[in-house]
This record gives C-alpha cells, sequence and structure tokens, in this order.
C-alpha cells in the first residue's frame, strides 16, 4: 500500500482530566449588533472579574475567531496594541493588578455572508441568524467561550427595516426605536444567567404566527413563531405542539416557563434539526412547517418530538448547563428521554418504544460497534462538533431511562425536582445529577456511573433450564464484553492520540472495567394453563422486584445472576420473555429456536418484546435463506417456514391488535440490520436473500394484504391516529405485493400515487415506484418535480427517494441529480437528502468498484472547506461496522487515504476519517496488500 501523507490539521486532544475553572467570570454582557451581510460590526462591553476560586492571572485570555478586532478599550481607555495580542485564535489581555474587575470593550467586525459553515452569525435565505453551540460564540465576537460562564445579556440590533424589519434575541423584548438615519434598533433582555452557546440573533423579513399560552400557576405566556412570508399556516402543528409539550412538562415534573415570550424561528440552512437557545429557538425549517398535503405523518410526529425536545431544554440544558462539554449528555441524554417519554404520552407507547429501540439499534449500536466507538462521558475529544453523537444522546436518554427503571417514576419525578433545587442556575456535571437520584432513592451511582465511561455494547448471555421434577425454570445471566469496549480516552473518534493502546492510569479501575447495572425485565407465560400467580422466585447475586404473578425486575449489579423460579401444576416449560420493554441497551446472546419465538409472539403482552420475537424469527430464516444456494423461490419458502406465514396472518386478522403495532411489527428487518449479522458479507446474495423472503411473505398473504388495503382506503386523508396507523399498514401491504409482484403493479402503484391526498401516500407510492424498472417511474417522479417546484423543503423528499431506490442506475441517477437546480451542496438538507441517502442505501453505496465510495469521497473533500460538519457527518458512513469482501475493503482505505492525504484538512473531517482508517489497516491484511508499506500517521 503506498504510503499516506496524513495531513494532520491539529489533532491536539481536550482532556476531561485538565478541567480547570475560569480563571475570569462575565456575569454581565452587553452586545451591539449593526447589521450588514457583508460586514457586520459588534460592539461587546464585558463586565470582567476575577474567579475568587482561581489563583490571580495576570492576563485575560479569550477565544477569538471574527473577521477583524478594530479596537479594545478597558473602563472606557483605549488599550495599546502592546498590552494584547491575537494569535492562534487566542485574544490575550493584559490586566491591571489594582483591581479584580472591569468593563472590556471590544469592537470587531465579521463576515456573514462568507460564513458557509453555518456556525456564529451567517446569512440563511437573506436572513441573519446564529449557531453557537458548541463554540460558534467566538466566531462573533472575542469571548470566554465555555459553557461554564454564565452571563446575563443586554443585546441591541440595528439593521435597514426594509431588509431586515424583524430583529430577535434572547429573553425578553424591552424597546424599538427609529433611528434618524432610516434604521430601527431593537433592544433585548434576558434576565437568566446563560452560557454563551445559548445567545441566539436573527433577523430578517418574516412572517408572523401568534398566539398565547397560560400556565398552571396563571402566567400568560405570548407565544411566536417566524417563517418566511407566506408559510405562516404551515407553522399551525408546530404552535400546537409548543403547548402541549409546555403542558406536558408542568404536569410530569412541575417545570414552568420562565420568561413571558417564547419564539421560534425556522430557517432553511442549519447544521443540526434545531437549537435551544434561551426563550429564541432556531430550528431547521423542515422541523417545523408542515401541512397534510406536504408533510408526511412520520415528519409530524418528528416535529412535535424536536418541538418538545428544544422546549425542554429551557430546564434540562439551559436553567442548568453543562460545566464543560464532557458532560453534554447531561443536558442530551436527559433531554431525548424527556421528550421520549412525551411523545409516547402522545402517540402510542408501545409503539414509540419499538420505534425508538429500532432506531437504537440501527444506528447507536452501529457506532459503538465500529472504530468510532466512545463512552457517553468520554476522556478526551479532538473536535467538539464530532461529540454530537448518537452514543451521547440516544444511549445517554437510554441511560436516563435505565434510572427511572431502578428507581420508579416517582422516584425519578422527585430526582427531578431535587436536581433543580440543589443546581438550578449552574452549570454541573454528570456526577450532580446521579447525586441527585442517589438523594431520593438510594441508587448506587456508583456502580452505574460506568454506564457512562464503558465503550460498545454490553452483551447478556443468557441460558435457560426446566426441572419437570419440582416445576423449577432457571434463567442465567452472564455478562459478556462488549465486542468495541475498550478504555474511554482510546477512543479514536473523541481522542487525538495516534496510538491508542495506553490507557491513563485512572482507567485500570473498575469505573472502566467493572461489571455493569442491568435491569432486566422479564416474564414468563404457562404453556399448560396453570396459574401464574401461584409462582414464586429466589434471585441469586442479584435483585428481584415482583411486578405482576409472571413478571418482575431482575437488577443485575454483578457478572452473573441466576433467577430460579418455582411454577407449582406446571407440566410443561414456560415460555420465557427476558428484556421486556428494552429494559438495557444491551445485545442478548440466547439461543432460542423458532418454536420459542413463535409461542413468545402468540403469548407476550409487551409490545416491544412481541416485536422483538418477531424480528429475531425473521432474523433467523434470512440467515437461513442467505446459506442456501441456490436461493429458495417463494413457494419453497413457505413450505419451509410455515409457522411465520400462519404468525403473521393470525395478527393481520386480529382485531384486537391496532393497526399501528400491526405496521410496526410486520415489515422485514431492515437489510442493515440483517446484513450486519453476516460474516463474511456477500452483500449482492444478501440483497437477494431479503427481497425473496420479502416476496414469498407478499405472495402467501396476498388475500390478507389485499383486505388491508381494502379495509384501510377510509384512511387516504385526516389526521386522527386511526387513519395515521391506517396509512402505515396500508402502505405496507402494498410494499409486500410489490416485492411479489413487481412491475406487475406498476399500474396499481401509480394510481394511488395520482390520488394520493397526503405527502404519506405520495411519498410512499412514489418510493415504492422508484424501485420499478417502469415508465411510471419516471412519470411520478416528472409529476412530483413539477408539483413541487416551489417548495424546497418537499424537493427534499424527490432527492431521498431516488437516492434511496435498490436500481443499478441509482449512482448514475445521484450523479446527474446534483446538477438539478433545485440541488445546492451548501445546504445541509440537500447535502442529507441526495448523499447521506445514498450512504444509507447499502446495495449501492458498497458497489463492488467502489464508485459510491469515491463519490461521496469528493464531496466530503468539497465541503470540508465550506462546511466541516457536513463534511464529518459523510465521512461516518465509511464507519459502518460491516463484514465486506476485500475488494470493497480496499476501495474503502483508497478513498479514504485520499480524505486523509488532502490539504487543509479541517480537525471535523480528519478525526472521523483517521478512525475509520485506522480501523482498515487493523483488519488482517488480504492477499493484494500484503506487499504494500503501511501508512505513515
Amino acid at each position: 500500500m503506498s504510503t499516506v501523507a496524513v495531513s494532520k490539521p491539529d489533532p491536539r486532544p481536550v482532556y476531561l482530566r485538565e478541567y480547570q475553572a475560569p480563571d475570569f467570570l462575565i456575569p454581565d454582557v452587553e452586545l451591539d449588533f449593526n447589521l450588514d451581510p457583508a460586514l457586520t460590526r459588534v460592539t461587546s462591553r464585558l463586565a470582567i472579574q476575577r474567579n475568587p476560586d482561581r489563583p490571580a492571572a495576570a492576563r485575560l485570555v479569550l477565544n477569538s475567531q471574527v473577521h477583524e478586532i478594530q479596537s479594545i478599550l478597558l473602563d472606557s481607555q483605549p488599550l495599546p496594541s502592546g498590552q494584547w495580542n491575537l494569535a492562534d485564535d487566542l485574544l490575550s489581555i493584559e490586566l491591571p493588578k489594582q483591581t479584580d474587575h472591569w468593563i472590556l470593550e471590544i469592537h470587531n467586525t465579521i463576515q456573514p455572508d462568507q460564513n458557509t459553515a453555518l456556525e456564529g452569525l451567517y446569512i440563511s435565505g437573506g436572513k441573519f441568524c446564529t449557531q453557537n453551540e458548541a463554540e460558534g460564540f467566538r466566531r462573533i465576537t472575542p469571548f470566554l467561550d465555555r459553557p461554564d460562564v454564565m452571563s446575563r445579556y443586554r443585546c441591541r440590533i440595528t439593521a435597514d427595516p426594509g431588509r431586515f424589519g424583524v430583529l430577535l434575541s434572547n429573553g425578553n423584548r424591552m424597546h424599538a426605536i427609529e433611528n434618524p438615519d432610516g434604521t430601527h434598533t431593537v433592544e433585548w433582555v434576558d434576565p437568566f444567567a446563560k452560557p454563551c452557546y445559548l445567545f441566539a440573533l436573527v433577523g430578517g423579513n418574516l412572517g408572523l404566527l401568534q398566539d398565547e399560552y397560560t400556565t398552571g400557576s396563571g402566567r400568560n405566556i405570548k407565544l411566536e413563531i417566524y417563517t418566511d412570508p407566506g408559510n405562516e399556516h404551515q407553522a399551525v402543528f408546530a404552535m400546537q405542539s409548543l403547548k402541549r409539550a409546555m403542558r406536558w412538562d408542568e404536569e410530569t415534573f412541575g417545570l414552568e416557563y420562565d420568561l413571558d415570550l417564547y419564539m421560534i424561528v425556522a430557517v432553511m440552512d442549519f447544521n443540526m434539526g434545531a437549537m435551544e437557545n434561551k426563550g429564541l429557538n432556531v430550528f431547521n425549517a423542515r422541523l417545523v412547517l408542515a401541512d397534510e398535503k406536504s408533510a408526511s405523518d412520520e415528519l409530524f410526529e418528528s416535529i412535535e418530538a424536536v418541538i418538545a425536545h428544544e422546549y425542554f431544554h429551557n430546564w434540562t440544558g439551559n436553567r442548568i448547563t453543562c460545566r464543560d462539554w464532557f458532560q453534554l449528555s447531561l443536558k442530551e441524554g436527559l433531554t431525548v428521554y424527556r421528550d421520549q417519554r412525551f411523545t409516547a404520552d402522545m402517540t402510542d407507547a408501545g409503539v414509540k418504544r419499538i420505534k425508538d429501540v429500532q432506531f437504537l439499534r440501527t444506528h447507536q449500536f452501529a457506532e459503538d460497534a465500529g472504530p468510532l466507538s466512545h463512552p457517553v462521558q468520554p476522556d478526551s475529544y479532538i473536535e467538539i462538533n464530532n461529540f454530537y453523537t448518537l452514543t451521547v444522546y440516544e444511549k445517554g436518554a437510554e441511560l436516563v431511562r435505565m434510572i427511572a427503571t431502578l428507581i420508579g417514576e416517582e422516584n425519578f419525578a422527585r430526582g427531578i425536582t431535587e436536581y433543580f433545587k440543589l443546581y438550578d442556575g449552574q452549570a454541573v456535571t454528570i456526577d450532580e445529577f446521579l447525586s441527585a437520584m442517589q438523594r431520593v432513592s438510594g441508587l448506587d451511582v456508583g456502580r452505574f456511573k460506568r454506564w457512562y465511561k464503558q465503550s460498545g455494547t454490553p452483551r447478556l448471555a443468557v441460558t435457560e433450564s426446566w426441572d419437570a421434577q419440582t416445576s423449577t425454570v432457571t434463567i442465567r445471566l452472564q455478562q459478556l464484553p462488549a465486542s468495541s469496549r475498550k478504555p474511554a480516552a482510546t477512543g479514536p473518534v473523541l481522542d487525538g492520540t495516534t496510538d491508542g493502546s495506553h490507557p491513563q492510569p485512572e482507567q485500570q479501575n473498575e469505573l472502566y472495567t467493572g461489571a455493569l447495572f442491568i435491569p432486566v425485565r422479564l416474564a414468563v407465560f404457562p404453556m399448560d394453563g396453570s396459574d401464574p400467580g401461584e409462582w414464586g422466585a429466589e434471585a441469586i447475586q442479584a435483585d428481584w422486584q415482583s411486578e405482576t404473578g409472571n413478571s418482575g425486575l431482575l437488577s443485575l449489579q454483578n457478572t452473573e445472576a441466576e433467577l430460579k423460579l418455582s411454577c407449582p401444576n406446571a407440566q410443561k416449560a414456560p415460555c420465557i420473555s427476558i428484556l421486556r420493554n428494552f429494559s438495557a441497551p444491551v445485545v442478548l446472546d440466547w439461543q432460542r429456536d423458532r418454536e420459542a419465538l413463535l409461542q413468545l409472539f402468540a403469548l407476550e403482552t409487551d409490545p416491544f418484546s412481541r416485536y422483538e420475537a418477531g424480528r429475531e424469527l425473521m432474523l433467523q430464516i434470512l440467515l437461513a435463506i442467505s446459506a442456501a444456494s441456490p436461493i429458495p423461490d417463494a413457494t419453497a419458502i413457505q413450505s419451509a417456514y410455515p409457522g411465520l406465514i400462519q404468525a403473521f396472518r393470525s395478527l393481520l386478522r386480529d382485531p384486537g391488535q391496532s393497526d399501528l403495532f400491526k405496521a410496526w411489527a410486520l415489515p422485514l428487518p431492515s437489510f442493515y440490520d440483517y446484513a450486519v449479522r453476516l460474516d463474511p458479507l456477500d452483500l449482492n446474495h444478501a440483497w437477494q436473500s431479503w427481497r425473496a423472503l420479502q416476496a414469498a411473505i407478499g405472495a402467501a398473504l396476498q388475500t390478507e394484504w389485499q383486505t388491508v388495503i381494502e379495509r384501510t382506503v377510509q384512511f387516504r386523508q385526516g389526521r386522527t391516529k386511526a387513519a395515521i396507523a391506517g396509512r402505515k399498514l396500508r402502505l405496507l401491504a402494498f410494499s409486500y405485493l410489490a416485492a411479489d409482484q413487481k412491475e406487475a403493479a406498476a399500474d396499481t402503484l401509480f394510481e394511488n400515487f395520482r390520488t394520493a391526498e397526503t405527502m404519506t401516500e405520495e411519498m410512499g407510492f412514489l418510493q415504492l415506484l422508484c424501485d420499478l424498472e417502469h415508465p411510471h417511474r419516471e412519470a411520478a417522479l416528472q409529476a412530483f418535480r413539477t408539483k413541487w417546484a416551489h417548495s424546497d423543503l418537499v424537493l427534499d423528499n424527490w432527492f431521498m427517494a431516488q437516492a434511496a431506490s435498490s436500481r443499478s442506475a441509482t449512482l448514475a441517477d445521484v450523479i446527474q441529480l446534483s446538477q438539478d437546480p433545485a440541488f445546492r451542496l451548501t445546504n445541509p438538507n440537500k447535502v442529507r437528502a441526495l448523499y447521506g441517502t445514498l450512504t444509507r442505501n447499502l446495495i449501492v453505496f458498497h458497489q463492488t468498484d467502489g464508485a459510491g465510495y469515491y463519490l461521496i469521497r469528493d464531496q466530503i473533500l468539497q465541503l470540508n472547506h465550506s462546511n466541516p460538519q457536513v463534511a464529518a457527518a459523510l465521512c461516518r458512513a465509511y464507519s459502518r461496522p460491516l463484514a465486506l469482501d476485500p475488494e470493497r475493503r480496499n476501495h474503502l482505505r483508497a478513498a479514504l487515504a485520499a480524505i486523509l492525504a488532502a490539504p487543509a484538512l479541517s480537525n471535523d473531517v480528519f478525526e472521523i476519517a483517521n478512525a475509520a482508517h485506522q480501523s482498515l489497516l487493523d483488519q488482517a491484511p488480504t492477499e493484494s496488500q500484503s506487499t504494500r508499506s503501511r501508512p505513515s500517521n
């Protein structure tokens, strides 16, 4: 292999162990903005004071990435150039020793219209907006850009009223004036101290949707959602969602909104989904604007969840914030858990749990199993923007959920109250959150914190035995090491070291290696009609808490545990269900035969566990089909697996089960979830096996699917729960029939596309047509493109549908689509819609010749200079833990080597690409590379 000259940008890691409190504090901040897209003038007046808990420092060092510093004044006196220095994005100022507080005034300029990174103050669609988390504020004005410096803000904004008629910032609007020069100024004051990452500013000509909310204590809160003019009607659902979230947080946790005004602004160009700036949330417009014609049911639910998530941050994130960025999951894991509970209460709790776990296992488990694996709280990182991961958010939420499971929801709510009683208005750590939970419940937080410090997904081995003589079932559980578990500082994505083989001394203890505290919900179901109320349980090396006659919670605190269930009068071994409601984020290592899974699918009352039994059954059958050569046809599959067909038939015909549960329980596992189990992975053979089972189910249950289609025709419009569920099940029925009938289904699919009354059906049928080689495909695509040419957001769906197609021509289609006038590489939504979708399309992205890898490589290198965050996100596609063949792995290495060799590579991209590349190098060398030299790092 040719030597790769890795152009490391500045990969100096940041370490948790090196945290020190700031030498200076800034309790009050005044900001003046004179807005101009080409050159905005900023004046900041900072009340600086020494931190009494730190030794006196001679110089104040501020983070600074502004265009130009024009002047600096200290206590109203100009500061000579010899008393300040700007180097390496740090502004160092010499301070007089006679006092411990000063007023520092800085005049600087920035260039918002040149800010393609979309961090700090930038222009989106002719509007000013900000994104300051994590380190964007330093791009606005020099500052102590760290979350443990909390300040009260007063902000004055001046602009041309013709171009920027609406001027917004955090807090409460104090007054607005017209200036003699024709400009106007608006002043805002936020009375609550906050870190600078929560500062926000928006300026532009905006439409406004207004409403009010009355809190439980009788306060009236003004609610305002700003959009592009003409889109106000599409924000009605977001407004309703906001009011539901405000009420829910009061009723569930006793948390009432604290300002007099709550604002949301929808912008087209945004790196993230949304940002929780105090009182002024900035949202990706995709997660605000919706109506039944332009937004799918899935998007409606996402909007409600994200609106709630950002609102919930007002308390869990804003009122109590993070001491440092290693504590990110303190606010994000907790708030994701809160928004999951809210959505469960607003929709269907069982199905919501299925969806959350499905997302976790497909995406976060993949992160845990690959080269980007890291703990929820790492010990180091290079680039903070790469820290906003599924592990920190989704796995972090699972850790909070486990605490609630272990101590009970009532104690958890008391713990939240205690948390705010102790730490409101402070920047704290995960330890403080855990200590609040311990105070109200006695939770062993020392043992539980291991979850935060250990990487990888733990495995839980399960064995069971039945003693017919004593009517006793014995269940043995054993914790096994996670395949990717390693000390926190050695995780390559959040560590800058080139050699991660030497853990720090503090990592040699049980915090990093000890057994985890795992809550295991389980149940047993009698197979012979015996009464489970008479059963008894004895736990060994674990705590058992009985919940009903046949179910309970086993708290596993050691490497091994055993549960003996005495089942008087039982003549047969019971059916056992373990990890109900997915009570812990672990992988079960449990050998169950298909008959046991079919029994559980029929008997289980927990929605997740019933879904899980069906999913595991389908995965086992898929693995059996893929082991066959040639792949059996539909008739042979139906004959070989009649139990699966009958289980599906019974569920479809069961009037006691909701359409929504059926729609989530009956699809095949995703192709990725199946492919990741194959080692080695013959990608094309696996795809044909997956399609064969789908076609067989479609053919075997044709009558039942047709019945579903006829019954759900009444749900082609409307936003009721029944209509939403009916549409999802209806589209599932069509997808199974199309898998069986293929091009013969084109006429029916096109007619349903043409007459669709909701975006759910319009997009659903378009996606099914996109997988076909038929003239209706092109006709549907052209019709959709013409109909929605006016809607930038809806056209994202058009790009996604084509990039997700399994057709052999899809890669060529993507290249052609990148030239479409509606596509802009500068817009993160478009990049995610086209290229992000392509990377998740395994059969196309992982083409044998590596063409998919090289196409994404080229986009990463383009984006590296303009928007490193989006470039790094695309680069994660190279890190999925698939057992690819040597030819594909060699192409992956080549693509990553080219990225790493590029000049001026950003920290964002370097950290991800280097980890993925190193992982490929660590794999056993193939014959084709055995004579090549190892790249130097």
